[in-house]
């Protein structure tokens, strides 16, 4: 029964601050912008809250507070381009779409453990997931909304792109989960009822969003 209240409390979580984060992105400015750093002094606070718990705290502190203000800088600049509202939601969307593919992946068929020493609830099977998962956001969103001409080599490349978000990820995903395995915490925070801190809803998508604003550079989407 405990298990089901939180999932319940995650899904209601879910689907309030989901619609709400999506609305303040169409929205942009000011609320973004307040959003935005709303955000990532939350997240300061709680990597601060671990940092300190190490023996040595001053080098973690540092290159963690370097590491989220990086990534939020990244999600304010992809925000101000052209086009960038639909970028951004095309972002959060393939995140979300890689924690959803890895969930059902990971429950229908994970059995083999993906990093049992730092979160050992991952499987190989979710990480397949997450991938897929990111892959088909990517597909069923960005050749409407941004590309003009759509070719069999741009929906491969979409397909590949979608694999990086879902792979750097969860990689960001394990991130952060290393660091509470360090001091001993199963959370960063409980701001999000059922869902923890604020670092914990957002660990995959501090390092896909430098990683998919660089992918779009190179590609030539934004400058």
């Amino acid at each position: 029964m405990a298990i089901s209240n939180k999932l319940m409390m995650r899904l209601l979580s879910g689907f309030v601050l989901g619609p709400l984060t999506l609305l303040i992105i169409y929205w942009g400015g000011i609320p973004f912008f307040l959003l935005s750093m709303f955000l990532c002094a939350v997240s300061f606070y709680e990597w601060l809250n671990m940092a300190k718990k190490r023996d040595k705290p001053l080098f973690p502190i540092i290159s963690g507070w370097l590491y989220i203000g990086f990534s939020f800088c990244c999600f304010i600049f992809l925000r101000s381009v052209d086009n960038g509202m639909v970028l951004t939601i095309i972002l959060l969307l393939s995140v979300w779409g890689s924690d959803v593919g890895a969930y059902v992946f990971g429950k229908k068929w994970g059995k083999k453990k993906f990093a049992p020493t730092i979160s050992p609830n991952k499987t190989w099977a979710g990480f397949a997931g997450a991938l897929i998962g990111a892959a088909i956001a990517f597909l069923a969103v960005f050749p409407f909304f941004v590309l003009d001409d759509v070719t069999g080599a741009i929906l491969l490349l979409l397909v590949l792109l979608g694999y990086a978000i879902g792979a750097t990820g969860q990689v960001g995903d394990l991130f952060i989960s290393i660091q509470k395995r360090k001091v001993g915490v199963k959370d960063t925070g409980n701001l999000i009822p059922g869902h923890g801190g604020i670092l914990d809803r957002i660990d995959a998508l501090l390092l896909a969003c430098p990683v998919f604003v660089a992918m779009l550079i190179i590609w030539g989407q934004i400058s």
